[in-house]
């Protein structure tokens, strides 16, 4: 028995005048769109979805949904999810050590500005 798997297409987008991440997946026909934040309108997310046709992203024939049978089809979901944003673990590796970098740095500073301040002056 042969097993047809099917590969997940992945596709990132960024709208930073929004600040908003988008990512579409995209698996035997069926497309789920995970924004960050709920900022499109109902227009814009037809006009989105439209755009991803043409380019080749999805199937084609998203290119040509009416508006009133956007909210009806079973293909295309969109979702307000920020769950599969992940931190690589070496960004956090990276932040953690910049961040006690920053901590030493500045106590290190202020001790020194603190010595200074309260060092006994010749009279």
């Amino acid at each position: 028995m042969k097993t047809h798997l099917h590969e997940v297409r992945r596709f990132e987008f960024f709208f930073p005048r929004l600040d908003t991440q988008i990512l579409v997946e995209e698996l035997a026909g069926h497309v789920i769109i995970r924004a960050t934040r709920n900022s499109f309108s109902e227009s814009r997310q037809l006009a989105f979805i439209r755009e991803l046709a043409a380019e080749g992203f999805i199937p084609d024939e998203y290119r040509w949904l009416p508006r009133t049978q956007w909210d009806a089809h079973p293909g295309v979901r969109w979702r307000i999810d920020c769950t599969w944003l992940k931190l690589h673990p070496a960004q956090r590796t990276r932040s953690r050590r910049l961040m006690l970098s920053l901590i030493v740095g500045s106590m290190v500073t202020w001790f020194s500005l603190m010595g200074i301040l309260l060092w006994p002056q010749p009279a």
